[in-house]
């Protein structure tokens, strides 16, 4: 892990924090999450909630007085909507005073405004300076566009405030509205202030950085779909990596372009001068035949593509301009699967298939073939539902096993937690569990689980919401835009940031120049390591920077670079 303590300095903006809380849209109210039934996980307590079959997280929302994504930022796994009987898990520490405690607490000072709305004054108690963060309560028939000309704001500096709005304007919503002097930027902003740095005559030099960044934002878009708020946030991201490198001994030119969605688009911003004079382009996320299109000027202008959203991508096995940044699958299997024998050389591997289902995936079928051709033996455990402990009763209580489900899904793992648990407490062998990179979002009770199971996993990144450097990387986050980082893993903020770290200061290393070999970096959340694909003239890199995470039964997580 790189000392990001000596890099991760403040930003030169001067951004005045509106209040601690605006990403996650803390209401005044006390949350009725304290009223929740408590448990204890690995030594800390949290309140946990059982979801309802057709509940959804705006009534889940209304239900705990939290925000939709607040549920979201305690658990990043209901991103994408909720499932009956899924168990939600709020910390115990964050709610000491009836609401999470990372925000600041309300003033009791309140005015009442007029029909269209109340608006509440509330002083920021971490503030050196009495700050006031004011309010706005949606009342029906009211519209984003209304609500900002009210204020003197515009449209985008209320969603960057309240990212909620984003899906639709409630009423009785409680809206954060940033002051119109000291608002973070817009993302209109964030991106056309460093478009305005563009030198269209400015020629490639050693001794300078140029990165061309060609991403879809959808700027001008009423509503921005997943893949632009990814692109923006990775973009945030990237940009306070150059802020923590300002300090390089060399300029840094960030261009920067919202390619939308058309093809004709990113054409057209290929054919402008200025991008021959390029070290290395970012490209876009989902335009279709674009990844192809940029690579192809890549190779024609000798400037390289670092590839860091498409995952299947092959072209860097005949581009020698391309940079797979993402483990291609068939590398991180490879890889995934001489870390399982070298770490498990000592137990019988014991192989949990669920029938009805297919191998989960290529992972599964390449351990069975190296396990076959090193003459490992194994033992295959067939199950229908859910595991049980007479499933497993062909096994010896003390001989030393390591279970490889072979489907994934949360669902799936804990049908079969409780049955090796039941088996390990009968067991005086060392007992453990080997499963797949989705392993990163579990929280709560399978979390626990996983840890007493003394689990690994295998995975492209890592995830420590504890740990310093990335609290750091937040929190710098936060102080320069206002937002939060979003809860969805990986980061696509922590994303931009390790890739931003990693150009800057490999193309400071090797002047310039990313066709040869670059430094191997392990950042906060993302790493890497490039290796040429082939000895052909015609062969580009792909990154092959796996880990073994580790769940410790002691609550500790441990990585290993494979």
């Amino acid at each position: 892990m790189i000392h990001l303590a000596s890099i991760l300095r403040a930003s030169k903006r001067s951004v005045i924090m509106i209040m601690a809380v605006v990403a996650i849209g803390l209401t005044a109210l006390a949350s009725p999450v304290t009223e929740l039934p408590i448990k204890d996980i690995n030594g800390k307590k949290y309140y946990y909630y059982k979801v309802v079959k057709k509940e959804t997280l705006y009534s889940l929302s209304r239900k705990l007085g939290l925000s939709q994504e607040q549920i979201i930022f305690y658990n990043p796994t209901v991103y994408d909507g909720l499932k009956a009987n899924d168990i939600l898990y709020f910390p115990a520490e964050d709610f000491t005073d009836g609401v999470p405690t990372p925000s600041t607490q309300p003033s009791d000072n309140a005015d009442s405004g007029s029909d269209s709305g109340n608006v509440t004054a509330k002083t920021d108690i971490n503030s050196q300076s009495s700050t006031q963060t004011v309010t706005h309560d949606v009342v029906k028939g009211e519209t984003i566009y209304g609500i900002s000309h009210r204020y003197g704001i515009t449209t985008e500096q209320l969603m960057d405030a309240n990212p909620a709005i984003r899906s639709g304007l409630k009423a009785g919503m409680s809206l954060i509205i940033p002051s119109p002097d000291d608002a973070p930027e817009t993302n209109h902003e964030i991106v056309r202030n460093v478009e305005s740095q563009i030198h269209a005559q400015r020629k490639r030099d050693a001794s300078s950085i140029d990165i061309a960044v060609l991403l879809s934002f959808d700027l001008d878009a009423p509503k921005k779909d997943r893949d632009a708020q990814y692109s923006l946030e990775f973009y945030k991201g990237f940009l306070l990596a150059v802020d923590t490198l300002r300090e390089l001994d060399r300029p840094i030119h960030i261009t920067t372009y919202d390619v939308g969605s058309s093809d004709s688009t990113l054409k057209s911003i290929l054919d402008r001068a200025e991008m021959k004079h390029m070290q290395v382009i970012i490209p876009p996320v989902d335009i279709k035949g674009g990844l192809e299109m940029v690579g192809e000027y890549g190779r024609a202008n000798d400037v390289m593509v670092f590839n860091i959203f498409n995952v299947r991508d092959k072209s860097y096995l005949t581009n020698p301009a391309m940079m797979q940044a993402t483990v291609p699958q068939e590398v991180m299997y490879a890889k995934a699967v001489e870390g399982f024998m070298g770490k498990y050389k000592n137990h019988t591997p014991v192989l949990l298939v669920k029938e009805g289902q297919s191998d989960r995936n290529q992972f599964m079928t390449d351990i069975k073939a190296r396990l076959t051709a090193d003459g490992v033996q194994f033992v295959s455990i067939p199950y229908t539902g859910d595991l049980t402990i007479e499933a497993l009763s062909s096994l010896s209580d003390s001989e030393d096993y390591v279970f490889v489900p072979t489907q994934g899904s949360q669902r799936d793992i804990n049908r079969t937690l409780d049955a090796l648990l039941k088996f390990k407490e009968n067991s005086t062998g060392d007992l453990t569990m080997f499963g797949y990179p989705e392993w990163i979002t579990y929280r709560g009770e399978t979390l626990e689980n996983l840890h007493k199971l003394n689990a690994t996993y295998y995975s492209r990144f890592v995830d420590d919401s504890d740990d310093r450097y990335t609290k750091h990387v937040m929190a710098s986050y936060k102080e320069k835009y206002g937002t939060q980082i979003s809860p969805s893993i990986p980061h696509p903020g922590i994303m931009g940031f390790d890739c931003g770290i990693f150009l800057l200061r490999t193309l400071k290393s090797n002047n310039g120049d990313l066709s040869i070999e670059a430094p191997s970096y392990q950042g906060v959340q993302h790493g890497f390591k490039f290796r040429k694909a082939s000895d052909s003239a015609d062969a580009g890199w792909y990154n092959e920077r796996i880990m073994l995470i580790n769940y410790r039964p002691s609550g500790n997580v441990d990585y290993q670079d494979l």
